[in-house]
């Protein structure tokens, strides 16, 4: 199981790799994941070594809805809202691209099995039919 730290207030602490709670993680040597609530809005900053790579200052999910964040071993960074469903910032050699999980869309990347787990039933149903087309 993957760590990641969370750096809070000058102290730093271990953490699951799912991240429930606004704060700077320390995903890597050289990641860093920033959760901040802007305005209502969950705000998502990963940076490589210092550089932001993803700010999600686009998508809009709503900071009083659940949601969860997860960084998976690749540098991939993914993020569940009940208000706006699954996103990914899938690495590539270019950078970051952004994919979006939609109802009857198969799904273009396998989802990590510590995010899978924490997704509402209702998101998990939903990735579960669109696993069932890809494989027809």
């Amino acid at each position: 199981m993957a760590f990641v730290s969370a750096v809070n207030w000058g102290c730093t602490r271990k953490k699951s790799d799912i991240i429930t709670t606004f704060g700077t993680y320390e995903v890597s040597s050289q990641l860093t994941l920033t959760v901040i609530d802007d305005g209502g809005i969950v705000r998502l900053i990963l940076k490589d070594y210092g550089k932001v790579k993803v700010d999600s200052a686009d998508i809009r999910p709503s900071a009083y809805q659940k949601w969860v964040a997860y960084v998976s071993k690749d540098g991939a960074l993914w993020f569940d809202s009940s208000d706006i469903g699954l996103y990914a910032w899938l690495p590539e050699k270019s950078g970051y691209r952004l994919v979006t999980f939609r109802i009857g869309s198969p799904l273009p990347a396998q989802i990590p099995k510590p995010l899978f787990e924490q997704l509402p039933s209702s998101h998990k149903r939903l990735i579960l039919e669109a696993h069932a087309q890809k494989k027809k």
